[in-house]
């Protein structure tokens, strides 16, 4: 009896710092880069250029501050084996596809979409593998397959409507 007591009261692990920060940064990334594509196709040679580079530059860094939050939020967690490889060959493709779908001067509707979903998606997703607690709920294998399989089928939409 004393040891279900104990288990009771035991705390639900810490997220680290971190995560936070990371998913801050992902969330900066993310508006800035859905700003740019709200804009008018107006402006003159200077607006291209300052959309060209925060497309070059911030794209690439989302989707690197989506890969370190994944790789924090995955470590210790009990999650299927299967998910490492699936997360290092979706989470690029998704990058990719988010890239070659809204580098033109009009954006394909599914690269809209995997740069307005995915990066929510991977962040949601890693806080939930570093909660174990939110596994009953919501099972790691379902889970996964779910996430990981919306991923690649909307981020092969998107590189196949380029």
């Amino acid at each position: 009896m004393e040891d279900s007591v104990q288990e009771e009261e035991t705390p639900h692990p810490a997220v680290p710092s971190a995560m936070w920060w990371l998913a801050a940064a992902a969330g900066g990334l993310w508006l800035m880069l859905l700003t740019t594509l709200g804009g008018s196709p107006g402006g003159g040679m200077d607006r291209g250029l300052a959309i060209a580079a925060r497309l070059l530059l911030g794209l690439p860094a989302l989707w690197v501050a989506l890969a370190a939050l994944l790789l924090l939020g995955g470590r210790g967690a009990a999650l299927p084996g299967w998910v490492g490889p699936a997360a290092v060959i979706v989470l690029p493709m998704s990058g990719m596809a988010a890239f070659l779908g809204l580098d033109r001067s009009a954006p394909t509707p599914w690269g809209f979409y995997s740069l307005a979903l995915l990066p929510g998606l991977f962040v949601a997703y890693a806080f939930w593998a570093r909660l174990p607690w939110l596994h009953r709920a919501l099972p790691p294998g379902p889970t996964s397959a779910a996430v990981w399989g919306f991923a690649g089928l909307l981020s092969l939409a998107a590189l196949a409507s380029v």
